[in-house]
């Protein structure tokens, strides 16, 4: 089996004013240097704000700010730096929710797609699996929730068929790690700071999970 962390992302759900997001907001706030804007990035005050740059991207729109990292194998945490100035930046109480997210791709060419799927999540003692999805074109996934130090992990696994750049396809199993984080009714920034200043602690719980499929 083989394993590999293909997204990256911090989202912060509340309440945002697209109007304050122009240009020279990041500019001026010191998150970015001009000549990290690359073409194409659009500041767009009545439906969504996208900036690009090499590393990562963010995306406003009314109630979420999502920063994504664009080369997630990369060991730099780029987005943590930048949504730690964002933090110092906008109206805390615009910050209602905070996730850490993170999804690994699994998957192993020696065996078919669907036992694949069928050997890691089967379950004959489930009487719905027993009795309607005992066969071969079936195929399997699971939903788990657990508390994890100050966050509460929602992990959702589903096979899913990939299609690339280049037209071919692939065939894997997605865990979407989502660390979640409620910061309603708080008045400063100190919990999402300690957050997301644990962000290292949270993606090495993920990697931390996955290695158990690595064994196998």
């Amino acid at each position: 089996m083989q394993t590999e962390l293909k997204v990256k992302n911090i989202v912060f759900a509340g309440v945002f004013d697209l109007s304050i997001f122009d240009k020279y907001f990041f500019i001026k706030n010191e998150i970015l240097k001009e000549e990290d804007i690359l073409i194409g990035s659009v500041f767009n005050k009545d439906d969504t704000i996208q900036v690009l740059t090499e590393n990562f991207q963010i995306i406003i729109n009314g109630i979420q700010l999502v920063i994504i990292n664009t080369k997630p194998q990369s060991n730099q945490n780029y987005i943590q730096d930048i949504a730690l100035v964002i933090i110092n930046t906008v109206d805390v109480r615009s910050l209602q929710a905070l996730g850490l997210n993170f999804n690994w791709f699994l998957e192993d060419n020696s065996i078919p797609f669907n036992k694949l799927s069928k050997q890691l999540f089967y379950n004959d003692k489930i009487e719905l699996f027993a009795k309607f999805f005992d066969s071969d074109d079936s195929m399997f996934g699971s939903y788990a929730s657990t508390n994890v130090k100050d966050g509460r992990l929602k992990l959702d696994i589903k096979p899913i068929t990939m299609v690339n750049l280049d037209g071919t396809s692939q065939n894997v199993i997605n865990f979407v790690f989502n660390f979640h984080f409620d910061n309603k009714g708080t008045e400063n920034n100190s919990n999402i700071a300690k957050w997301v200043n644990d962000y290292s602690f949270y993606e090495n719980e993920g990697k931390r999970l996955m290695s158990i499929y690595k064994s196998n």
